[in-house]
Protein backbone atom coordinates (compact mmCIF):
# COMPACT_ATOMS: atom_id res chain seq x y z
CA UNK A 1 0.00 0.00 0.00
CA UNK A 2 1.31 3.44 -0.88
CA UNK A 3 1.48 6.51 1.31
CA UNK A 4 -1.59 8.12 -0.30
CA UNK A 5 -3.69 5.03 0.38
CA UNK A 6 -2.48 5.01 4.00
CA UNK A 7 -3.48 8.65 4.46
CA UNK A 8 -6.94 7.94 3.04
CA UNK A 9 -7.27 4.89 5.29
CA UNK A 10 -6.35 6.89 8.40
CA UNK A 11 -8.80 9.62 7.47
CA UNK A 12 -11.58 7.11 7.00
CA UNK A 13 -11.05 5.46 10.39
CA UNK A 14 -11.86 8.64 12.24
CA UNK A 15 -8.57 10.51 12.59
CA UNK A 16 -9.93 13.47 10.64
CA UNK A 17 -11.50 16.28 12.60
CA UNK A 18 -14.27 18.39 11.13
CA UNK A 19 -13.83 21.52 13.29
CA UNK A 20 -13.45 24.13 10.55
CA UNK A 21 -9.91 25.55 10.76
CA UNK A 22 -8.42 22.31 12.05
CA UNK A 23 -8.61 20.85 8.52
CA UNK A 24 -4.85 21.28 7.99
CA UNK A 25 -4.10 19.83 11.43
CA UNK A 26 -6.24 16.78 10.71
CA UNK A 27 -4.51 16.26 7.37
CA UNK A 28 -1.12 16.58 9.05
CA UNK A 29 -2.11 14.07 11.72
CA UNK A 30 -3.37 11.64 9.09
CA UNK A 31 -0.15 12.03 7.10
CA UNK A 32 1.99 11.55 10.22
CA UNK A 33 0.11 8.41 11.19
CA UNK A 34 0.37 7.08 7.63
CA UNK A 35 4.12 7.72 7.45
CA UNK A 36 4.61 6.04 10.82
CA UNK A 37 2.58 3.00 9.68
CA UNK A 38 4.56 2.74 6.42
CA UNK A 39 7.87 3.00 8.29
CA UNK A 40 6.75 0.31 10.71
CA UNK A 41 5.70 -1.96 7.84
CA UNK A 42 8.98 -1.40 5.99
CA UNK A 43 10.93 -2.05 9.18
CA UNK A 44 9.07 -5.32 9.62
CA UNK A 45 9.78 -6.34 6.02
CA UNK A 46 13.47 -5.52 6.49
CA UNK A 47 13.60 -7.56 9.69
CA UNK A 48 11.91 -10.49 7.98
CA UNK A 49 14.30 -10.26 5.02
CA UNK A 50 17.32 -10.27 7.36
CA UNK A 51 15.94 -13.29 9.20
CA UNK A 52 15.38 -15.17 5.92
CA UNK A 53 18.90 -14.29 4.73
CA UNK A 54 20.40 -15.55 8.00
CA UNK A 55 18.50 -18.84 7.80
CA UNK A 56 19.44 -19.25 4.14
CA UNK A 57 23.09 -18.49 4.93
CA UNK A 58 23.12 -21.11 7.69
CA UNK A 59 21.56 -23.68 5.35
CA UNK A 60 24.43 -23.06 2.93
CA UNK A 61 26.97 -23.24 5.79
CA UNK A 62 28.12 -19.68 5.15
Amino acid sequence: MGIHEEIRRHRSIGMRSYRGDSHDDADAEAAEAAVYEMARTLGRLTTDAARIAAVYGRSLNL
